[in-house]
């Protein structure tokens, strides 16, 4: 079924963001990243490309559009995700 898929591109995504932003990896690549690649705080976007190889292998181009709104959530809402920007 193609929410299976979907659901399971978007957790394998999710985790790896949210291993990515706890060891420091998106801080380097905000260092480093060109101008045409997505921001390191936008996780819509980052969460799109993690999904696209899990698109191109189950042949599905949904896929990476559906996963990347489940991702977004989920890292915006997770406890890794400082909510305490701005405040004391």
């Amino acid at each position: 079924m193609l929410i299976d898929k979907i659901l399971f591109a978007a957790l394998i995504s999710t985790t790896l963001l949210l291993c990515f932003k706890k060891w420091g990896w998106l801080d380097w690549y905000a260092i480093h990243r060109k101008q045409w690649m997505p921001e390191s705080d936008c996780y819509l976007c980052l969460g799109f490309w993690f999904s696209v190889p899990y698109g191109i292998y189950y042949l599905n181009p949904l896929i990476p559009f559906c996963a990347a709104a489940i991702v977004n959530y989920l890292v915006n809402n997770s406890i890794i995700h400082d909510h305490s920007k701005g405040r004391r």
